[in-house]
């Protein structure tokens, strides 16, 4: 990716464990962790679809982007992607795997604009049993 570019990712906003729990391979760097807080170095980690598409064969580690989640105030700042796990098909079998972005949790934005949904209320939760 250059600089200015914009592309499209699937986002999701995960905690520690998320990795685990999916039974998400890592295929380079690391996964989120409990370090990565709102007052630590903003992270993200990449699918490989998303490394492949906008790298091609180019190491994505290391590398910064900044996310535009429509309705942010401004608090967005640059994340360094710091891992790339493998592909998950997101809405059904037949499908291929989209470009996805996983970010800590706690280093969501907190504050949108008037209108806009208020995603740490709305959130998932994934058991294995």
């Amino acid at each position: 990716m250059s600089p200015g570019e914009q592309h499209r990712a699937l986002l999701t906003a995960i905690s520690p464990d998320y990795f685990r729990v999916m039974q998400i391979p890592l295929l380079r760097g690391r996964q989120i962790t409990t370090n990565d807080v709102e007052r630590s170095p903003w992270v993200i980690v990449i699918n490989e679809t998303m490394a492949k598409k906008y790298w091609g064969k180019r190491n994505p580690i290391g590398q910064m982007i900044t996310l535009d989640t429509q309705g942010m105030q401004g608090e967005e700042r640059p994340r360094e992607v710091v891992g790339v796990v493998g592909d998950v098909r997101q809405f059904r079998l037949g499908m291929n795997a989209s470009p996805e972005v996983y970010l800590p949790y706690l280093q969501q934005v907190r504050h949108f604009r008037p209108g806009a949904t208020e995603t740490r209320l709305h959130k998932s939760v994934v058991l294995r049993t």
